[in-house]
Order: C-alpha cells, then sequence, then structure tokens
C-alpha cells in the first residue's frame, strides 16, 4: 500500500507492536450469556482500521433501508401505517442470528470493492507527494493490492488474546472493531437489494426498515413465509434470521411498541424492556447539571420520537416523570423542562433558532 498513500497516511496505519484484547460483557436479558468483545486500541491493526474506516463510511449512506435511530423509523413508519390492512398485512420482526460473526466476508468484501472502484477517486483522496520539487498525484491502489489489505486486517491479522489462550478470526467480523457495524451493514444490504426491494417493488412489502441487525416489515400474508424462507436461502451457511410475531396486537421494536389499535389502526407506544434499570442518573451525583437537564431533555424528546399520537406521548411522559422522581429530579424542574419543550413544538432550542424567532417578533430591531 506504500505507494499508494502520502507519508501521513502511512505513518497512521504502521502497526503497533500490540495484540488484540478479548474479553465478555453479560447480557443481562439472557442468562449465563456473554457478548464476546475484541478491541482494537493499541493493536497491530488500528492505524488500518482507521484508514479503512474513512473509506468504507461512504458506502453505508447507499444502505437505502437502513435506519439510524428511533426518530428516522417513526418518520418512515408514519407514512405508511394509513396503508395497513389488517386483512392483507402481517407485522413481523426479523433477527439476524448473531450477524458480526456470520458475515460471509469474502462475498462482501467483493461487493465493496465493486462499488469503490466504480468511481475510485470518490474515495482515494491522498493528494500529492513531492519528488525532486515536483508535485506528484498519488493514484489509488490496484483493486488487487486493496483486497488483500482489506482481508489481511479483517482475517489475516485479526488475532486477539484472551484470559486463557490466544485466537484468530478466522471467519465473519469481530465485535469491537469500529469496521464491523459498516461491513455487516453492507452485507445485509447485498441481500436486500437482491432479495427485498424486488418485494417491495411489486406491493408484497408495504414497508421495511432495519436497524443494524433487526428488521421491521409489514408484509402481505400469503407471501411472508415465501419472503421468510428466500432470505434464510440467500447465504445459507452465513446469513440467517428468526422471525418474531404480534402477541396480542403488540409487537416490540428499537424503543417503540407497534400496535393495532380497536380501530385497527397502526400506532406507536414507548416501550422499555423489563429488565431495564431505573437507575439512570441521580440528581445529587457529583456531575455537572447541564449534563443532568440534557439527559432529562434527551428523554423527553425521545417520549415524542417513540409515540405517534398526543395521548401515547403523554403516558410516556408521565412513566418518565416517575422515572427521574425515583432518581430524586425536582418534580418542578421535571414540568418546567417538559413545558418549555412543548411550547417549543419539541423542536431543538439553539441560538439561530432564537434569532429567527426574535427577527419574526422584532423586525424593526434587525432592519431599518
Amino acid at each position: 500500500m506504500k505507494p499508494f498513500l502520502n507519508k501521513k497516511t502511512f505513518n497512521n496505519i504502521q502497526p503497533i507492536e500490540g495484540i488484540k484484547r478479548g474479553y465478555g460483557l453479560l447480557k443481562r436479558h439472557r442468562e449465563n450469556k456473554i457478548r464476546p468483545i475484541v478491541s482494537s486500541l493499541n493493536s497491530v491493526t488500528q492505524g488500518s482500521e482507521n484508514f479503512l474506516y474513512k473509506i468504507l463510511s461512504p458506502l453505508e449512506a447507499k444502505c437505502e433501508l437502513l435506519v439510524k435511530s428511533t426518530k428516522e423509523f417513526k418518520t418512515k413508519f408514519m407514512k405508511n401505517a394509513p396503508k395497513f390492512d389488517i386483512n392483507k398485512h402481517k407485522i413481523v420482526s426479523y433477527d439476524c442470528v448473531q450477524l458480526y460473526t456470520n458475515v460471509n466476508t469474502k462475498m462482501v468484501i467483493d461487493f465493496m470493492l465493486e462499488l469503490i472502484y466504480e468511481n475510485p477517486s470518490e474515495f482515494f483522496n491522498e493528494g500529492y507527494n513531492i519528488f525532486d520539487e515536483k508535485e506528484i498525484l498519488i493514484e489509488y491502489p490496484p483493486q488487487r493490492i486493496f483486497k488483500n489489505f482489506i482481508n489481511d486486517v479483517l482475517l489475516n491479522f485479526n488475532n486477539f488474546s484472551t484470559i486463557n489462550n490466544y485466537y484468530r478470526q478466522i471467519q465473519g467480523l469481530g465485535m469491537g472493531s469500529r469496521l464491523s457495524s459498516i461491513i455487516s451493514n453492507l452485507y445485509v444490504w447485498l441481500m436486500e437489494k437482491r432479495l427485498i426491494t424486488k418485494h417491495i417493488e411489486n406491493g408484497n412489502i408495504l414497508f421495511y426498515a432495519r436497524f443494524a441487525d433487526d428488521i421491521f416489515a409489514i408484509i402481505e400474508k400469503n407471501v411472508e413465509p415465501k419472503i421468510f424462507s428466500e432470505i434464510n436461502k440467500w447465504d445459507p451457511n452465513f446469513l440467517q434470521i428468526k422471525a418474531e410475531y404480534m402477541t396480542n396486537n403488540v409487537l416490540p421494536f428499537l424503543d417503540t411498541q407497534v400496535i393495532i389499535n380497536n380501530e385497527n389502526h397502526l400506532e406507536l407506544k414507548k416501550y422499555r424492556k423489563e429488565i431495564s434499570s431505573d437507575c439512570i442518573m441521580n440528581y445529587y451525583a457529583i456531575t455537572p447539571k447541564k449534563y443532568k437537564i440534557g439527559l432529562l431533555k434527551g428523554e423527553i424528546y425521545r417520549c415524542l420520537h417513540t409515540t405517534s399520537n398526543e395521548k401515547n406521548c403523554d403516558e410516556a411522559l408521565f412513566e418518565l416523570k416517575k422515572l427521574f422522581i425515583k432518581n430524586q429530579f425536582p418534580a418542578k424542574l421535571i414540568d418546567k423542562t417538559i413545558e418549555d419543550i412543548r411550547k417549543n413544538n419539541f423542536e431543538p432550542r439553539n441560538k439561530n433558532n432564537k434569532l429567527r424567532e426574535d427577527i419574526k417578533l422584532h423586525p424593526e430591531r434587525f432592519y431599518s
């Protein structure tokens, strides 16, 4: 890679003489289960992963069916909810089983290279090197060399130690690498391009949204089993999904509950897992007050972004107030913060908004 990098980039990707560290985090929602994490910090591939992250990040924007937040999910959901027909559609949540470690690395590398080398100048911009006082444009690496580099970073040099032994990643992606999220999203998007989009275009799927490895879909009842089977047969040695269906007309997804109400219409309610701790941040903790207020405001906005009507939002705010009171937040402070945000129509209040508001109310102060 050296001839295709400027000096700064080349120095930044130099290997650090350290091996990755593997450890586990307890899964509180599952008994006797841990989530394995492999940290790249201060390891042989840290610089290379940072370099690849900048190159691969723009590709994630191409994942058309991916949502990045509950707010984005709600926006897209509300556009399609009125088209729901209880006699025609089924609501389902698909979960990709152990997605990171089951990514078909060879397939997704080829796919990424195909996207990048359609127009490589968009992804490689190393500038110029100076030889004999002349600026010479640095060319992008040949596809073969770049492919070997990615393969080395993801697999061949993906070694890590644990409390009892040393291991090497032989397939899939490591939990903990900053590349894993982008690459796994591209892998599932490849499936969506080849399978899901045709079902959306012909009307079999009314609505489809994916957040990481969790998928929400509204599908015609008669084709849902076929779609489920198609996904599991697409790359059977790697990608596998399991399905969850509505129970009593309720299905959780992200921070929401999707509900079929008494009028057979869809709505959203805020959702908290039963295992979620009531301990968030105590008001009297030794922490700057602005962080406590910021936490409160963020959760108030979340109540709006996880509900589809005023009634459900009010219920969510009522439960939120009880939660913060448990953490010794003054009730008056909670009420005032909610009131202020309501007055501003749940829009973030910043200096630019304030300036525009002042200009609108008092134009004579700004224009002569």
